[in-house]
Parts: C-alpha cells; sequence; structure tokens
C-alpha cells in the first residue's frame, strides 16, 4: 500500500506465534519503533511506516531490519508478512530475510564443523607427540 505516494514498510503479524511466547505487536514493534523515530520515519498506521520518498531513508530501513534480524532470528516468527511497497510495487521482505538467516546459519555449520574438525586434528597431533616421548 502507497501511502500518499510515499514508500511504505507494512508489518503483518501472527497472532498465535506472539501468543504463544506472551508478547505482543507493541513489543516486537519497539526496537523497530525506536530506530524508525531516530530516522524521522512515521508510523501512519499501527505497524505501517512511511517512509520519505529519498532511497537513503529507504534502504536505510532495509539495512536496519536485516541487521536486526540477523541479531534476533527469533522475531521472524512473530511475523506472516514484512510488505514493502514502492511505486504502487508491493514485496513481501520476510521470505528473504528468512534466506538471509538459513544462509548464515549454514555458514555458521559449516565454521563450526571446520573448526571441530581442526580440534580434532590437534588433539591427534598433540597424541602422536606425547606418545614420540613417551609421555601417554
Amino acid at each position: 500500500m502507497m501511502y500518499g505516494n510515499l514508500p511504505t514498510i507494512r508489518f503483518k503479524f501472527n497472532m498465535e506465534a506472539m501468543e504463544a511466547v506472551g508478547t505482543t505487536g507493541d513489543e516486537v514493534l519497539a526496537p523497530i519503533r525506536e530506530y524508525t523515530k531516530s530516522k524521522g520515519i512515521t508510523e501512519s498506521e499501527y505497524g505501517l511506516f512511511t517512509l520519505p520518498k529519498d532511497k537513503i531513508s529507504y534502504y536505510g530501513m532495509h539495512q536496519y531490519l536485516a541487521s536486526h534480524v540477523v541479531k534476533h532470528p527469533e522475531c521472524l516468527q512473530f511475523f506472516e508478512a514484512i510488505i514493502s511497497t514502492v511505486d504502487n510495487e508491493d514485496e513481501d521482505c520476510l521470505p528473504g530475510l528468512k534466506e538471509l538467516i538459513n544462509s548464515l546459519d549454514e555458514r555458521e555449520n559449516e565454521e563450526e564443523k571446520a573448526m571441530s574438525e581442526k580440534i580434532v586434528e590437534l588433539v591427534d597431533e598433540i597424541r602422536e607427540e606425547l606418545r614420540a616421548r613417551g609421555e601417554l
């Protein structure tokens, strides 16, 4: 939805997920509201943020959302959709944010696996060295 021909971002909530953990839309939106207030972005309706028509505000908001969900991936469960509207074109950002978290999780798992393999190699090397010295 365009709001006065300005870009918007609308958060649609998963009420069941919020009720299951005892949180509210206001609690979920609190950090987003803090960010938007500092950037002069208005909440024109509940969960609907109207951005200035400049690209910096638009991309800044998306960058903030990406960094927020990286730090707090659990918050994604509280949304059914995050709709970004520009020039009467709607796009649900939620699938992209979920994909970002999944790719980071996969990379983290690969890094953890590589680290575990390195630790096993180091332990094996230490054992070999201790055996060679007759200390094991």
